[in-house]
């Protein structure tokens, strides 16, 4: 969400004092690609339910272009 992202931005103040920089890398996948990813990776215990994805890709908000401008580069990638 959002609101948990803006509190990266304090961190993202943090690195850059330090010298690092800052890269959100965004994933746009439709959802049938995305269960697809999740069910066939043996990661989570318990696994995670397709209504599990559902909600995740429901509650998703993209960053927008105000949000992607505060990064050093904004990468989305398709797939």
């Amino acid at each position: 969400r959002r609101a948990a992202r803006s509190q990266v931005r304090v961190s993202l103040a943090d690195a850059r004092r330090l010298g690092a920089t800052a890269e959100l890398i965004w994933l746009d996948v439709q959802l049938d690609e995305l269960w697809r990813r999740v069910s066939a990776r043996p990661r989570e215990d318990p696994p995670i339910t397709y209504d599990e994805v559902v909600e995740s890709v429901a509650r998703f908000e993209p960053p927008d272009d105000e949000e992607l401008a505060r990064w050093d580069a904004a990468i989305r990638r398709r797939g």
